[in-house]
């Protein structure tokens, strides 16, 4: 019986000894390296800001939520995009999460895109 638990306990150390690539693979998920989020996520919000400044130039104004100026947000792995605006001539948009993605992109009126990292 001994022996048993022995080559038990050997086995599951086999298992999860040749796991833990996976699992770190899968505890960095919503992690993301520099170059992916300037050439993806930067891109993709480019494009939402291209929608948010055509609405801006046909009705004065920035829309009160992109789902009321028909604009689809792309489905992300960092939570998703946010939009703010603050008045009718400024807005953010941001993605990420500082505590869980180790990143947080923001883009305002004022200052551009910036990234905390």
């Amino acid at each position: 019986m001994k022996w048993m638990w022995i080559w038990i306990t050997l086995a599951l150390a086999v298992i999860l000894w040749g796991a833990c690539p996976v699992l770190s693979d899968w505890a960095m998920a919503d992690y993301a390296e520099p170059e992916f989020l300037d050439s993806v996520v930067r891109s993709e919000g480019d494009l939402l800001l291209d929608q948010i400044e055509q609405f801006y130039k046909e009705h004065g104004h920035y829309p009160e939520s992109l789902a009321k100026a028909g604009i689809q947000v792309p489905k992300q792995r960092f939570g998703g995009w946010k939009y703010e605006r603050r008045s009718e001539s400024t807005i953010t948009l941001s993605i990420g999460k500082y505590s869980r993605n180790q990143f947080e992109m923001v883009w305002t009126t004022e200052r551009g895109w910036e990234l905390d990292r």
